[in-house]
Formats: C-alpha cells, structure tokens, sequence
C-alpha cells in the first residue's frame, strides 16, 4: 500500500531521474441540522514585510489543550486519507484501502454512519475534490484518478464509478487532485514523477476516457508534488513539493540540525497559470518560492490573498502572500510553529482560524494533534497557537461540513474518522 514517497530510496531515485479541500461546490448547499457557524470571512492586512523560509526543526510548539471541545471518533476501513462532503452536506465520503467508503452525516455529537464502501480501478483512495457544480468526486490514486457519480455514490448504485483518467506517460503517484474552476480540467499531482497531470474531463465524460486529447499533458514541477489549492477566479493552482529540485538532499546522520532526518530537505510552492497548463503545461509555472523543509499542502484564505502552507519538515505553518506569489517577488509573510511533522490544514471560521494535523508520521518528536491557529496574529508576528486539541493516530486530512458547522479529520493509522463541533473549536481558541 502506497501512502507517501518511500522516504529515502523513492526520494533519491526521484532526485537522480529528474535532477500538495480542495475543488470548491458552487451549488446551494442544504444546510444540515445543528445550524451554521458562517461568518464574514476574514480579510486581514497584509505585512509589508516579508521572511526567510525556514529549515528543518526537532522542536515542538508547545500548546494549552483547549477543553469543551468533545470529538466523536468513528471506525472506518483501514487508511482513511482523503475527506470530503456532498454538496448538501448529508453525506461524507472517505478515501481509503477499500476505494471510497460513503457514511451518513449525523446531528453534532453523534457518530456518522458508515454506509458502504465502493472499489477504484486503481486500488486505494487517496486525495479528493469535488467538481464545482457537484456532480462528480474525483478521487487520486497510484496509478489513475477515478471519477464517480456523487448521485451513484448517495444512492448505492453499483455504477457510481464513471471511469478513471489516466496517469500519463511515467505512470504512477497520483496522491492529490483539484479541478479548474468550470470543472472541465483535472489536475492530479504526480508525487513520484515530479508533475502535475492535467486531464480534460469534458472530453473524458463526452468521448470516452480513453479518448484522444483526455491526457492533455504534463507541468513540471519539482520531485514529490502534492498539496493542491485552485484560486476561486479561477486563474492560478499552488502546488507544493517536498523537495525543491535545487536543494540537497539531507545528508548522513552527523551533527547537523536535524541529523539524518529525511524531512530535512528544502521544498517550494509553485503557481501554475491554469489557462496556460490547460493547453500547453510544459510551460505553465510562473513562479516558486522556497517553503521550508517539506512543505506537503496549501489551503487559500477566503479572499484568496494568503496561501497557508504546511512546512513537515520545519514543524511549521507559513502564510504567503499570493499576490507576490505569482510575481516571483518575497512572498512568505507568516511563520507559526506548531506540533510535530503538520501535513492537513484547513481554515475555519471565515479565515480566522487554522487547523493543523500534526500528523508526527516518522514517530519521537511530540504527540499527534491538532493545533489551532489564530491567523491574525500570525500576520501581525505574535504568538499564535492558541491551542491544541487531541487526534488519532496520523491525523492526515480535513473536511467541512457545507454550513461550517462540522469539521472532519481522517486518523490515517487509527482507522478513524473524527468529527469536531467548530462552534465548541472557535469558543474554545478564543477563551
């Protein structure tokens, strides 16, 4: 079972043969019971100033755990990694070792249900999005991105698998996937090829997907691409990678800062001019920027000004700046140090807050949460943790519920799915 670059011989074989909630619904969601926690989104000043990309960090933030906020944990097929809602937000839909799993929503507090689970082409489910008009979930896998009718899947039709795009040339690694704003382009980062492949889905869903002009190509990036964020005009695709294709890779353990840590190694964040990638990708990337030592997903702020990046190897959550961004010019405006090893983020509370699955995926450096983070005051430079609430085993992803009321997280290594009240979260952060 794949789950992640195969640390040191996938990495360096990687480096020899070159040298990461995502899709947004635009349909009316129904609100579910348990009201809704909406509220202006948050739309801060951004510093003038502009910081260094850290290295990698051993060290862990410390954190006050932030009671009154009860979480419900629920058994699901083995490695959960991606979550998502349907657009109404009844239903919740789990990549993992079975494909997609389909459980119930429930009333806050209660466990949702587990429905049933629906195989892939292409073996385990891993990153999820939705098409905009929330009709399709695409799901990455290995070797392919398979392609399913959300109906199909709410009603238990055995057809809810439509078909799988194809990995392209070089074949496997797909590990996240977004969609361009009008859903007719997919695209699936390559984690083990160095690229993101973009697909016509439109085609795919008139023609056939084996059709001629389904594989429209491939953007090059740097070694172990795989967050993903697609900005609501529709213009730009942030990309993280874990390695940046100009940085060595960590060394033998001696007496460096991180000895012999394979996290250690510096990655960037790429924007992709998405018109661009979807007629010639070879040339679509318009800039990078250093993101500390594996950096691993992106999560845009509802103004799509900030891109939130979670730096693995740094211990870390840095905001950039998108404007400056797309312009190659100093872009990194924040940098919050949370627990150990963060991979998942996602914003809550109109833009105010961040969470982080400190996921502590390699073992030794801290105990395995989720930090909250309050993003004003990251901006403004003061301490911003503002406290930590307990996970399973490996909390890898995050969901929202449609309202914003629910917040899920699947528990990799624990086999679970958690649900968090946000109205008890933000209570809580700010107490």
């Amino acid at each position: 079972m794949r789950t992640g670059p195969a640390r040191a011989a996938a990495i360096t074989a990687c480096m020899l043969g070159a040298i990461v909630l995502l899709a947004s619904c635009s349909t009316t969601a129904k609100k579910p019971a348990g009201g809704t926690t909406a509220t202006a989104p948050f739309s801060p000043a951004i510093p003038a100033r502009s910081l260094k990309a850290p290295g990698c960090s051993v060290a862990v933030a410390p954190a006050r755990t932030l009671a009154g906020v009860p979480r419900v944990m629920t058994t699901v097929p083995p490695g959960p990694f991606g979550v998502i809602t349907s657009p109404d937000g009844r239903w919740v839909f789990v990549s993992d070792t079975l494909g997609v799993t389909v459980l119930r929503a429930a009333a806050p507090g209660s466990s949702p249900e587990v429905v049933r689970s629906v195989s892939l082409p292409g073996g385990q489910g891993l990153g999820e999005a939705l098409t905009p008009d929330g009709r399709y979930l695409l799901v990455a896998a290995s070797s392919d991105t398979a392609v399913l009718n959300v109906a199909d899947l709410e009603s238990g039709s055995p057809h809810a698998v439509v078909g799988a795009l194809p990995g392209g040339a070089g074949g496997a690694g797909g590990i996240e996937v977004a969609t361009s704003a009008n859903g007719q382009f997919v695209f699936t980062s390559q984690e083990d090829t160095a690229a993101v492949e973009v697909s016509n889905l439109s085609r795919a869903l008139s023609a056939g997907f084996s059709a001629a002009g389904v594989t429209v190509g491939r953007v090059p990036v740097s070694p172990a691409p795989v967050g993903e964020a697609v900005s609501p005009d529709g213009h730009w695709l942030y990309v993280t990678s874990e390695l940046s294709s100009s940085a060595p890779l960590p060394g033998p353990a001696t007496r460096q800062r991180c000895p012999g840590d394979l996290d250690a190694a510096a990655g960037d964040v790429r924007a992709i001019d998405i018109a661009t990638a979807e007629h010639d990708p070879p040339v679509a990337v318009r800039s990078v920027a250093a993101a500390g030592s594996s950096p691993v997903r992106v999560a845009l702020s509802p103004d799509a000004r900030l891109a939130w990046v979670t730096a693995r190897g740094s211990d870390a959550l840095l905001g950039f700046a998108t404007s400056r961004l797309t312009s190659s010019a100093p872009a990194l405006v924040a940098d919050v140090a949370v627990g150990s090893a963060p991979v998942g983020v996602i914003l809550v509370d109109g833009g105010r807050l961040a969470v982080v699955a400190d996921s502590n995926r390699f073992g030794g450096r801290g105990a395995q949460w989720l930090s909250v983070v309050n993003l004003r005051d990251a901006l403004l430079g003061k301490p911003a943790l503002a406290g930590q609430i307990p996970a399973g085993t490996f909390p890898r992803q995050f969901a929202l519920s449609p309202d914003g009321s629910t917040l899920y997280v699947t528990n990799f290594d624990s086999s679970q799915l958690e649900t968090i009240d946000v109205t008890d979260l933000i209570k809580a952060a700010s107490g």
